[in-house]
Formats: structure tokens, C-alpha cells, sequence
């Protein structure tokens, strides 16, 4: 049942008719209200569990050997190195970083672009009340976000403020044509994401050697791992795309989902992911069992979970009818079993509300699809974008990163504060 005719006074789950189970015999799934069917595309828990202990060998081993400080940008650092020596590690990532693979298609990835900053509103809305806080429910990945203090400072304004780092790789990458090609903005702003991984998955195994709790790799994997990548990859191309279908009432073209997913198999290998294990080489079908198995084999909310949860709900507005406003658009966009998972509020006149702003949302994107106002409302996008690109520069991924600057965060408390000394970078 759509979204639109659902009747709110009932547990609701999101439905979409494209990923309607088209029965070939495997068993069907059930995981927070989605069935799915299990088939050759599914990779068991067991085969994903190893991908938990490779993190990202390539840029690992460079931070070894630049012993960056924790104000300083990598990419510069990197840059410098590979001009000082040419058989250095720093040139050899360069020289990797900037091979463009035979299945690179520029033109698909621009295409695919162009579908995000066409339908940048949506998919905001999407990123943050779906991928975000439904990723929230897998606490292997919270718990990395807790203990460097990403997305979990006390104040609001900090959270806000890392929310919109988020946002600025996507920002580099879509904002101008050819933002990808090696060398510029959106390869530039990929390769200090993947350092920073690199820099917080460094702080979180040295933090037991500066008197804080030393990090269970056994339990719960390498920080930033080859699983937590993949998934995090899906959130912003696979969900984003069902997110998308979901508020329009019907998929985003073919050829679009295809290009949306070549941008972010190209942006998975900058970022470090390699790319036999890049759900968005293969389409949708691929994407969406890697998704699936990835839930199966993570997604079990805990109580930080509900706390991290709560806590981004409450960044924008710490008001509590603010915060029911957007928990209301949560629960539509991920369903009420796992809205229940997460403790979120349930309010009948919350949830009209926010099917009112996703009909809203749908209006708008129905026109930034039409002949006449979608050239105007894509150069409006594009235009807010390059605007964030001025105002910002690049030192939205260095010199404002307190998870690099001060141990505290890594001592395992989120917010709490400590006098440990930090491991230098």
C-alpha cells in the first residue's frame, strides 16, 4: 500500500512496488517489518563477518608514515610528500588514487550527479531521517560514532555542525560537472573522507596505549571497516534511491538509478572500499541483497542506538514537539517496528503532519522533473551548493575535528570529558 493511502492509525511499513518479492523460490525474510527473498546475491552473516577486520591498508600504512598532527590536512601533507619524492607511499596513493579503472564511465557518473542535485531536497530528507537514523540501529557502527565523538557531541550546534561535513562530500562531488575527475574538488574532498577514516580508525586501536579502553577489533571489528564502508556506500546510493521512490510514488528512471549507482561505485573507490566488494557495482538487484544481508547481519538496536537516535533527532531544534515532527517523518520513512526499536514517539497528528510535508516534497519533486521549471529549480541547487563551496573552503575536513584533537572522545564516553593524554596522530 503507498504511503499516501496507508492508514496512519495502524503499524505502517514502507512497501515499494519495484521491490515487491517476485517469489523464485528462495525463503522469504523478515527484518523490521520488510520481507525480502534470500538468493544467490545474499551474502551470509559468516562471509561477512572477516570484512570486519580489513580496514584501509593503502592509507593505514601512509598515516604511518606521515605522523600527520591533528590540525593538519592530509591531502596537503599528501601532495607535498609525493613532490619531495617520487618513490615515496605518498606518490604511489597518488599515482593509485588518480588511475581511473577501464569501467569508469564520466558520463554515467554525471548523469548520476545531476539525479542528486535535480532532486537535492528529497533526498536530503531522506539521508537524514532514513539512512542516518536507520543506520543508527546497527550498534557496531554506533559505537565507532560514540567513541570518536562524531555525531555525538553534547551540544546541538556541534552535531549540526558534523551533520554538514556529511553533506559536504556530496556537496564536492555534484555541485560541478567533472567534480570526480582525478585532481579535482569532489576527488580532492573523497581523499580527506578517507583520511579522516583513516585518522579516526588510528585514535580508536592506539586509545587503550593512553590509559582509555582499548578497542575489542574481536568483538566488534577494525573501526571503519570493509562492512561498515559497503554499508555506509548503500545509505547514500541504494537507500537514498528507495527513499526517493518512495516519497515520488514510483522509481526514479532506470537509466537514472544505473548512473546514481556508477557516481557511488566510483566515490566507494576513492573513498577505500575495494571493488569486488562495492554493492553498487551491479546494479540494483546487487545493492539491494548487499543491503539486506548487511541488515540481517547488523541491524539489532540497542540502547545506544536509541540514545544516538534521539540525540540527532533533537539536533535542528531541541524542542520537544520539534523533535516528534521529525521521529513522525522517521517512522514513515523506515517503518513503525523499527521506529519502535529505536523508542521513537508515536503520534497520530505527527505522522498526518509529516505525510503532509512528504506530499509537499513529492509536489516539488514533480516539478523539478517537468520541461518548465526543472532546468531553474537544478541551476537553484547547483547554485546553493557552489554557495556552501565559497562560504566553507576545505577546512570543513581540517582544523575543526575535536575527535582528532583531544583524546577525550576516545576514552569511550561520547560527551564525557578526560584528562588523558592522546597518542600523537
Amino acid at each position: 500500500m503507498s504511503l499516501y493511502s496507508a492508514d496512519l492509525t495502524r503499524p505502517y511499513c514502507p512497501v515499494l512496488d519495484s521491490r515487491r518479492i517476485r517469489s523464485s523460490g528462495g525463503p522469504v525474510i523478515r527484518k523490521f517489518g520488510q520481507d525480502f527473498e534470500w538468493s544467490e546475491l545474499h551474502t551470509e552473516s559468516s562471509a561477512l563477518e572477516p570484512l570486519r577486520q580489513v580496514g584501509d591498508p593503502e592509507m593505514d600504512a601512509l598515516l604511518e608514515e606521515l605522523q600527520p598532527r591533528p590540525s593538519d590536512d592530509v591531502y596537503s601533507l599528501i601532495v607535498s610528500k609525493a613532490a619531495e619524492d617520487s618513490e615515496s607511499a605518498a606518490a604511489r596513493f597518488l599515482a593509485e588514487a588518480g588511475t581511473v579503472p577501464e569501467w569508469v564511465d564520466w558520463e554515467l557518473i554525471e548523469r548520476g550527479a545531476l539525479t542528486f542535485v535535480r532532486l537535492l531536497p528529497l533526498a536530503s530528507v531522506v539521508l537524514f531521517n532514513a539512512s542516518l537514523v536507520g543506520g543508527f540501529s546497527a550498534p557496531k557502527i554506533t559505537k565507532v560514532l560514540d567513541a570518536s565523538g562524531y555525531l555525538t557531541a553534547e551540544q546541538p550546534r556541534a552535531v549540526m555542525r558534523r551533520l554538514f561535513e556529511t553533506g559536504r562530500l556530496l556537496i564536492d562531488c555534484c555541485a560541478e560537472q567533472g567534480a570526480l575527475r582525478p585532481g579535482r574538488e569532489g576527488w580532492r574532498s573523497a581523499v580527506r573522507v578517507r583520511a579522516l577514516h583513516a585518522r579516526v580508525r588510528r585514535r580508536l586501536l592506539l586509545r587503550g596505549a593512553s590509559g582509555g579502553e582499548a578497542w575489542d577489533c574481536a568483538r566488534d571489528g577494525v573501526p571503519i571497516n570493509q562492512e561498515d564502508q559497503a554499508v555506509t556506500l548503500l545509505a547514500f546510493s541504494y537507500n537514498v534511491l528507495a527513499g526517493l521512490e518512495l516519497i515520488r510514488g514510483g522509481p526514479v528512471p532506470e537509466e537514472e538509478e544505473r548512473a546514481y549507482l556508477h557516481l557511488w561505485r566510483w566515490v566507494g573507490r576513492l573513498l577505500g572500499l575495494r571493488d569486488e566488494l562495492n554493492p553498487c557495482r551491479a546494479g540494483m538487484p546487487l545493492a539491494k541483497a548487499t543491503l539486506e544481508s548487511i541488515v540481517l547481519h547488523l541491524l539489532h538496536p540497542d540502547a545506544l542506538s536509541v540514545r544516538v537516535a534521539h540525540h540527532l533527532l533533537r539536533a535542528p531544534r531541541s524542542s520537544d514537539a520539534a523533535f516528534e515532527r521529525s521521529a513522525s517523518m522517521t517512522r514513515l520513512l523506515v517503518g513503525d517496528e523499527l521506529g519502535d526499536a529505536l523508542e521513537l514517539p508515536w503520534s497520530l497528528p505527527g505522522r498526518r503532519r509529516a505525510r503532509w510535508a512528504l506530499l509537499v516534497l513529492r509536489a516539488y519533486g514533480a516539478l523539478c522533473g517537468s520541461t518548465l521549471f526543472g532546468g531553474p529549480l537544478c541551476w537553484l541547487h547547483r547554485s546553493l551548493m557552489r554557495a556552501v563551496q565559497r562560504a566553507e573552503g576545505v577546512e570543513t575536513f581540517v582544523g575543526r575535528r575535536p575527535e582528532l584533537q583531544s583524546a577525550s572522545r576516545c576514552g569511550g564516553g561520547g560527551g564525557s570529558s578526560s584528562a588523558t593524554a592522546a597518542p600523537p596522530d
